[in-house]
């Protein structure tokens, strides 16, 4: 069964990674490297996070 997260730790989480984006390659780095700190899977980070 798929983790549930509430609105308030995907928009943390999201606002982290935005915020940190130009210091990776690429999207998916920057979520694989993040997603752990964050406590969410990298995947469902990088669908969180928008494209630019």
């Amino acid at each position: 069964m798929p983790k549930q997260y509430t609105p308030e730790v995907k928009a943390r989480a999201v606002a982290y990674a935005l915020e940190r984006l130009n210091r990776y390659k690429s999207v998916y780095a920057a979520c694989a490297d993040m997603a752990p700190k964050l406590n969410v899977g990298k995947e469902t980070l990088r669908r969180w996070v928008p494209e630019k």
